[in-house]
């Protein structure tokens, strides 16, 4: 929902006393309009300080969604050959991790660590153009909606947006910052359908998983409302922290009700297989007694020789 910081630079002047500073703005040829970042005045430590207490958080936040949507992924891919829930991981540790990717990259404290304004750039935009699609799946994994084709619909639309969207900043005719208008209409229109269908499902469908998986997209729908108020009504919008902290604890329940439900499954999967035992041996026990009564009427037809 910001531009990402494609470069913050410390600048020290070569001499002590008055220091004149001359800035020569190029005026970006995609953008109708161009913010101008004010220039603080301090000592190299204070400036560091200034910067990690704006952005600090939001650094934090992406890091840790980053890290644990890595973690689900993996976790994901173990349970996958076990039960049905472990693509749902999967789908579900890839929005987490880029949405992390998106907050770290939005973060003016990035370019400071690492000067490499194309790489911000690209992983800025591309992370947020893509963090919809996995959401989808995962909702789409976790729960048989009776409305499907909607669901379908939507993500064929963000599986085609995506490298549409590519194909026309590679050709110079849609900059990236032009089409991130179109996600941020997107994302929480997004946000607010999938969360209505899960409600739907289970309310009017009483879908069990649906009802559990309610409140945390739930969640996420309060955190990107407040992140979208925010973003409308402040002159100086710098972070996405709600959103981030929307998203941390939406992965949180997630994985919480996951394990429970894998744990569910297993528990059942266990029953199937002692009730499956238990059948064996009764018809092992059965064929042994039909053995035994053949044996017996062997016996008796056998004449007694006086």
């Amino acid at each position: 929902m910001k531009d990402p910081g494609t470069g913050v630079y410390l600048l020290r002047p070569g001499k002590r006393g008055e220091v004149h500073l001359t800035f020569t703005y190029t005026f970006p040829t995609a953008r109708s309009a161009m913010t101008v970042q004010p220039v603080l005045v301090s000592t190299q430590a204070g400036l560091l300080r200034d910067v990690f207490a704006r952005y600090g958080a939001v650094m934090f936040a992406g890091l840790v969604l980053v890290i644990g949507g890595i973690l689900v992924m993996g976790m994901g891919a173990l349970v996958r050959t076990l039960a049905r829930q472990g693509t749902a991981l999967l789908f579900l540790g890839a929005f987490t991790a880029l949405t992390g990717i998106w907050g770290i990259s939005n973060c003016d404290l990035a370019p400071l660590l690492w000067h490499n304004e194309r790489f911000w750039y690209v992983a800025s935009y591309l992370s947020f153009f893509a963090l919809l699609l996995p959401l989808v799946l995962f909702l789409e994994y976790s729960i048989p909606f009776r409305a499907s084709a909607l669901f379908a619909a939507l993500r064929w639309a963000l599986l085609v947006l995506l490298p549409v969207t590519i194909l026309l900043q590679a050709a110079g005719l849609v900059m990236f910052s032009k089409s991130a208008r179109l996600y941020q209409i997107l994302l929480p229109l997004t946000v607010l359908a999938c969360t209505a269908g899960v409600v739907t499902e289970a309310v009017r469908y009483w879908n069990r998983f649906a009802r559990m998986l309610s409140l945390g997209m739930g969640l996420l729908l309060a955190a990107t409302a407040m992140e979208l108020a925010r973003y409308v009504t402040s002159t100086r919008y710098d972070s996405s922290i709600f959103f981030l902290g929307g998203t941390c604890a939406f992965c949180v329940y997630m994985c919480l009700v996951g394990a429970l439900e894998i744990r569910n499954s297993w528990a059942a999967a266990e029953r199937q297989k002692a009730q499956e035992q238990e059948l064996s041996l009764l018809r092992i026990q059965v064929q042994e007694e039909k053995k035994h009564q053949k044996t017996l009427l062997a016996h008796e037809s056998i004449p007694v020789i006086q």
